[in-house]
């Protein structure tokens, strides 16, 4: 009796031990559910679905658009929301830099430093406006813990020093107004304690409706991700979330 207590206080300790020693951003195990370039690579405006932290904000409707290439590991961003809870309410909008970068044991890149305004007021730039403030510049560091396979839904933790574990979960334009996906939802509500706050609503959509705009951002995105693993920027084993995608992308990149 005494040998299976000790068996079992080891299997708990060693158990403990790991889960302490690798929180789910930075466990090995799940690394390959964390390439950034794949959130780097979509050619859609991603939205904010929900968060965990700042819950008592009144924006809505934040979203995410990459706007320029910078290098390899720089991008420019242009982020929007909207100032208030209602559909009439003003926008505002800025631009942000990402530097991506890994952390822990990573080997691939997992992580963005996001560098923007220290806050949206009045003296951003409006929709219904031209012109830009420079503002006190601050800097966030969001790690991808994990995004379904897919590649619709973006579970981010937020490091801004806190003791609490901030997260937020980033949805495509195209899938933004369903439920989150359930691996999303089950590792965001697994990982990121509660209570939450949903930012995107139906009136937050001012997207083209063309008929085949989702069949061309699907191409688009698809072409990026390609020419991505073809200079060497996106790793072949990353690769393995798209079934099928290495078969075609040298038919995409020879046109």
């Amino acid at each position: 009796m005494i040998v299976v207590a000790l068996s079992l206080f080891f299997l708990v300790s060693t158990t403990s031990s790991n889960t302490e020693k690798y929180p789910y951003e930075e466990d090995p195990a799940h690394f390959s559910e964390q390439y950034i370039l794949h959130v780097v690579t979509l050619h859609e405006t991603l939205y904010t679905k929900s968060r965990n932290h700042q819950t008592s904000s009144n924006y809505r409707c934040q979203s995410a658009d990459m706007i320029k290439k910078l290098s390899d590991t720089k991008y420019k961003y242009k982020l929007r929301a909207r100032k208030g809870t209602l559909p009439t309410d003003p926008y505002v909008e800025y631009e942000v830099q990402a530097t991506l970068f890994k952390t822990g044991e990573h080997e691939d890149y997992n992580a963005a430093n996001i560098t923007m305004p220290n806050a949206i007021d009045d003296s951003l730039v409006s929709l219904s406006r031209s012109g830009q403030t420079t503002l006190p510049e601050v800097h966030t560091t969001m790690k991808l813990m994990t995004m379904n396979k897919e590649e619709s839904c973006f579970v981010f933790v937020v490091i801004r020093g806190g003791n609490k574990k901030e997260c937020e979960v980033l949805m495509t334009a195209t899938t933004a107004a369903g439920n989150i996906p359930t691996h999303c939802q089950v590792i965001y509500e697994q990982e990121c304690p509660g209570p939450y706050l949903t930012l995107y609503e139906s009136t937050c959509v001012y997207l083209s409706k063309a008929t085949g705009y989702s069949d061309r951002l699907r191409s688009a995105r698809q072409l990026l991700k390609c020419k991505a693993l073809h200079e060497g920027i996106l790793p072949l084993s990353s690769t393995t979330l798209n079934s099928g995608l290495a078969a075609i992308c040298s038919e995409l990149i020879r046109h």
